[in-house]
C-alpha cells in the first residue's frame, strides 16, 4: 500500500509571512496542531503548534511583529504519494518529522502523520492476529 492512500487531503494552509498569532488562530479554529507553510503557493515547511510554543513562547518573546517564517521546521520532508509505508516510515525517522505533505504531480494532494502510519499498521496487525487465531482454533 502507497501512503497515497492513507494522506489526509484536509490539510491546512498559511504563508509564511502570515503573523504567528494568526496561524495560532487558525490552528485553533481548525482544529490542528500542523499547517503547511507555502510560498509563491509551493510547499517550503510546516509549522506545528509545538514550533510556537518551543521556538517563541517559551523565549517570551513578544508575538507582536513575529511570522510564521520564525519559528516554522527548517527542512521540509515532502514523500511521493506512490511511496510506500515502510520507505515513508524510514524517510520520517531520518527526517525526525512526525508529518509530511504527499506530493502527486507536482502538486500537494495531502499530508501524512506518524499517527497515520501507526494506526495502518495496526489495523493490519489486528488483522494478522484475528486470522492466527481462527487458524489456531482449528477452524482452517
Amino acid at each position: 500500500m502507497s501512503i497515497g492512500a492513507l494522506c489526509q487531503d484536509n490539510f491546512v494552509t498559511i504563508t509564511e509571512d502570515c503573523a504567528i498569532q494568526e496561524a495560532a488562530k487558525i490552528m485553533a479554529e481548525k482544529n490542528t496542531g500542523c499547517l503547511l507553510v507555502l510560498k509563491n503557493a509551493q510547499p517550503v515547511s510546516v509549522i506545528t503548534d509545538r514550533d510556537i510554543t518551543t521556538k517563541i513562547v517559551s523565549k517570551k518573546m513578544a508575538l507582536e511583529g513575529v511570522t510564521v517564517k520564525e519559528a516554522m521546521s527548517a527542512d521540509l520532508l515532502v514523500l511521493p504519494s506512490d511511496m510506500g509505508i515502510k520507505k515513508a516510515i524510514e524517510a520520517m525517522r531520518e527526517k525526525g518529522v512526525r508529518r509530511a505533505p504527499v506530493i502527486e504531480n507536482e502538486r500537494v494532494c495531502g499530508m501524512i502523520k506518524v499517527d497515520d502510519l501507526l494506526i495502518m499498521i495496526a489495523a493490519e496487525l489486528n488483522s494478522l492476529a484475528d486470522l492466527v487465531q481462527h487458524q489456531l482454533s482449528g477452524h482452517q
